[in-house]
C-alpha cells in the first residue's frame, strides 16, 4: 500500500512539474510581447531548463530517507526510554536492598554486643566457678616463681659455701 502511494506522489509531482512549466512558458511567452527587453528569472530558468526536475526526486528521495531516518530514531529513543525505566527499576531495588542492609547490619551489631557481654560475664562466672586463674592471678605467681627462684638460688649459695667452708676447716 505504501509502495502505491509513493509512485502516486511521484507520478502527481512529475504532472504539476510539467504544468507549472507549461504555464510558465505562456507567462513567459506573454511577458516578452509586453515588456520589450524581459530576461527570466533565474528560478524559471533552472525550472524550463530541467535542473529542478531532477531535483525534485531527489528531494522526495531525501524526504523518504529522512521519514525512515526519523522512525528509526524515535523507535532507538523509545528503547532507551525502556532501558532507562528498567534501569531506574533495578537501581530503587538495588537501594532498598541496600538499606534492608543497612537495618539488619545495625540490629545484627546490637546483638552481637549483647552476645558478648553475655559470653564475658559466662567466662569470668566459669572461670570463679572452676577455679581457673585469670591473667593477673597468672602474672603474679609467674613474679612469685622468679623472686622465690632467685631466694632459693641464694639460700642454696650461703648453704654451699657454708657447707664448702666447714669442709675445708676439716680436713
Amino acid at each position: 500500500m505504501r509502495h502505491q502511494f509513493e509512485l502516486f506522489a511521484v507520478a502527481m509531482a512529475r504532472f504539476l512539474f510539467h504544468a507549472f512549466r507549461t504555464y510558465f512558458e505562456l507567462l513567459e511567452a506573454a511577458a516578452r510581447l509586453l515588456v520589450p527587453g524581459y530576461r527570466r528569472p533565474p528560478i524559471i530558468e533552472r525550472i524550463i531548463s530541467g535542473e529542478a526536475e531532477g531535483s525534485v526526486d531527489d528531494r522526495i528521495r531525501k524526504i523518504d530517507a529522512a521519514r525512515d531516518n526519523l522512525s528509526d530514531a524515535i523507535a532507538a529513543i523509545d528503547e532507551l526510554r525502556s532501558q532507562a525505566d528498567d534501569n531506574k527499576r533495578d537501581l530503587q531495588d538495588a537501594l532498598d536492598r541496600i538499606a534492608e542492609a543497612e537495618r539488619r547490619r545495625e540490629s545484627l551489631a546490637v546483638e552481637l554486643a549483647a552476645l558478648r557481654q553475655i559470653a564475658q560475664a559466662d567466662t569470668q562466672a566459669f572461670r570463679r566457678v572452676v577455679g581457673l586463674p585469670t591473667q593477673a592471678d597468672v602474672w603474679r605467681e609467674r613474679l612469685l616463681g622468679f623472686g622465690s627462684g632467685i631466694l632459693a638460688s641464694v639460700i642454696a649459695s650461703v648453704i654451699y659455701a657454708a657447707a664448702s667452708g666447714l669442709l675445708a676447716i676439716t680436713k
